[in-house]
């Protein structure tokens, strides 16, 4: 049988310029699809269909909007093959009806069970799985991804959580990594006209990148805990600190960072990063930072790229499975935002912080090779569909 270059639908509720992790997922899949077959002809559901198309050099269809959700459940019919991945696309689903359609994780799902309907070949890429309590959204997750082709998941626990709490026995579900461990690195000298842009100098001035989910976290004490953190990095290490928001929405990020810069002694040293940026952006910024220090896994996942140090703190369990690949832990948790607990494990990283970027580095090939084989596994899968 002769090799079929697929026509191949990409499908998440999450693209589209909010956050600078969920793009670079969309990224890392067209770049690794293409680096095995450069003439596969790809299409991405996307909220900005012109700048993605343009970015990407793929074909883009408008999601924003019930009508237009509507509309990419029938170009399903127009493709060989549907990929959904991006994020924690398996997650806790309470919205209705309506999210399903319009929703994440709820759209994905819809359009995983349509391509079934209508025989496509359908996978499940690089995804994460957390806790599910809802029971509708248990059924509809075990009756629904059970159908998929193939999947693959990021780490083993959401492996664990897949097959034996959420009960997909069907599939075949294989452990890989995510998908933007293997995505292509930016050089080094990229960073200084974004870091100008800053306010920093990109020759001298020392830099401590942070974040946190503030769309996902709104309490005073997080707040409290990310100022004090930001004023240790000024003092104890002489660095500037630059928040860098990667989710890009007015309500999330950037409004939490203008409230800890607020509540900084040493707000003159820190300064926060303003779009337009993208992830190949953060990337040489993380490239040339000394440390960094996140909630939010791609940050973290840009960091060990790049081979600088990372400090995590624990929000969801995506945190904790990321860092466990390099034997590291979460410094702190949101559930636990003690300051008197976490400066020791500030200074201890800062410390060792070479120690920890040479572990960084070294997992680094291993990693990528377990995020390649996600499109490695695309492709021998669908042979074998066709067949």
């Amino acid at each position: 049988m002769n090799r079929v270059v697929p026509r191949i639908l990409i499908a998440s509720a999450a693209y589209g310029g909010e956050n600078v992790g969920d793009d670079a997922i969309l990224a890392a899949i067209v770049e690794q699809l293409r680096a095995i077959e450069p003439e596969t002809r790809i299409t991405a559901v996307t909220r900005q269909p012109h700048r993605m198309a343009e970015k990407f050099e793929i074909e883009a269809i408008d999601i924003q909007g019930f009508a237009n959700r509507i509309e990419a459940y029938f170009s399903i019919a127009r493709h060989d093959a549907l990929i959904v991945g991006g994020g924690a696309l398996i997650a806790q689903y309470t919205d209705g009806l309506r999210g399903l359609v319009t929703g994440h994780p709820g759209f994905p799902l819809t359009m995983l069970f349509v391509a079934k309907c209508l025989g496509r070949f359908a996978m499940v890429y690089g995804a994460g799985v957390e806790d599910v309590s809802y029971r509708p959204a248990r059924f509809l997750i075990r009756h629904v991804y059970d159908r998929a082709n193939v999947i693959t998941v990021r780490d083993e626990d959401s492996r664990v959580r897949l097959t034996q709490d959420l009960g997909v026995t069907r599939a075949p579900v294989i452990t890989t990594a995510d998908p933007v461990l293997a995505i292509s690195i930016p050089r080094r000298d990229d960073a200084s006209a974004i870091l100008h842009r800053a306010g920093l100098d990109d020759d001298r001035d020392s830099v401590c990148v942070i974040n946190f989910a503030y769309g996902a976290d709104r309490r005073d004490e997080l707040l409290d805990f990310m100022a004090k953190t930001a004023d240790h990095a000024v003092s104890s290490f002489g660095t500037n600190v630059l928040f860098v928001p990667m989710n890009h929405r007015p309500d999330a990020d950037r409004r939490g960072m203008e409230q800890v810069c607020d509540r900084m002694k040493l707000c003159g040293s820190a300064s926060i990063l303003d779009p337009p940026f993208d992830h190949n952006d953060v990337m040489a910024i993380t490239r040339r930072a000394e440390l960094v220090i996140s909630s939010r896994m791609h940050l973290l996942i840009f960091a060990a790229l790049t081979g600088t140090p990372i400090v995590g703190i624990s929000r969801v369990p995506k945190v904790d499975a990321f860092l466990a690949h390099y034997g590291l832990h979460a410094g702190a948790s949101t559930d636990d935002l003690d300051f008197d607990r976490f400066a020791p494990v500030l200074d201890e990283s800062w410390r060792r912080r070479e120690l920890i970027a040479a572990r960084l580095r070294e997992n680094r090939e291993a990693l990528r090779e377990a995020a390649l084989s996600n499109a490695r596994t695309f492709y021998d899968s669908f042979e074998r569909h066709r067949r």
